[in-house]
C-alpha cells in the first residue's frame, strides 16, 4: 500500500480528517474575515465615559465608536501621524533659462515660480497650506470630488504640520 506524505513530509494516516481540518480551517478563515477588528464601542456608553475613552485612545490604542449605523474612529495625534508616515510630498525642481525656480508638486498638481529654488519652495509650502484650508472649508466638495478625493491623506498631513517650516520639510525633491 502506497503512503500518502502530507505536505510538512508526515504521513497522513487517514485521508478523510485531512479534509475535514481542511474545511474547517475554511470555515475558521472565513469566520474571521466576516468579523470586525475593532470592538466598536457604544455611542451612549462612550458619552457616559467621555474622559476615560478619550484616555484609553491617548495611551492605549484606538477605537471606533457606533451609534445606529454610523461608526467612526478616534485615533491619538501620535497613532495618525504613524498612520500617515506614508504619505510622501514628491516635487520636481526645474532651473528656468532666466536662473528662476520653477517646482511643481506631483501630488496635488501645485506649481510655483521664484527667483530662488528656497522661495519657490516657501511659496510652495504657502500654497500647498492655503489649499489644504481650503479644502478642509469646502470638504464635501473636495472629498467629494473623483480627481481630489486621494488628496485627503495630504491635507490632513499639512494640517498637522506646526508651521511652514514643517510644511516646507514635508517637500521633498
Amino acid at each position: 500500500m502506497q503512503k500518502r506524505l502530507h505536505e510538512s513530509g508526515s504521513e497522513l494516516k487517514n485521508p478523510c480528517t485531512f479534509w475535514l481540518n481542511a474545511v474547517h480551517f475554511v470555515q475558521n478563515v472565513q469566520r474571521y474575515e466576516r468579523t470586525e477588528m475593532f470592538v466598536k464601542e457604544q455611542a451612549s456608553n462612550v458619552r457616559k465615559e467621555w474622559s476615560s475613552f478619550i484616555d484609553k485612545v491617548l495611551h492605549d490604542k484606538p477605537a471606533m465608536i457606533k451609534r445606529n449605523r454610523d461608526q467612526i474612529a478616534a485615533f491619538s495625534l501620535d497613532h495618525l501621524n504613524t498612520l500617515l508616515s506614508t504619505v510622501i510630498f514628491s516635487c520636481v525642481y526645474l532651473q528656468e533659462d532666466d536662473s528662476s525656480w520653477t517646482v511643481a508638486l506631483n501630488n496635488i498638481d501645485l506649481v510655483v515660480n521664484a527667483k530662488t529654488k528656497e522661495g519657490a519652495l516657501e511659496l510652495l509650502a504657502q500654497d500647498l497650506m492655503e489649499y489644504a484650508q481650503e479644502y478642509v472649508d469646502d470638504f464635501d466638495h473636495f472629498y467629494r470630488s473623483s480627481n481630489r478625493k486621494d488628496h485627503f491623506p495630504y491635507v490632513v498631513k499639512v494640517l498637522l504640520q506646526k508651521d511652514l517650516r514643517a510644511i516646507m520639510d514635508l517637500l521633498h525633491a
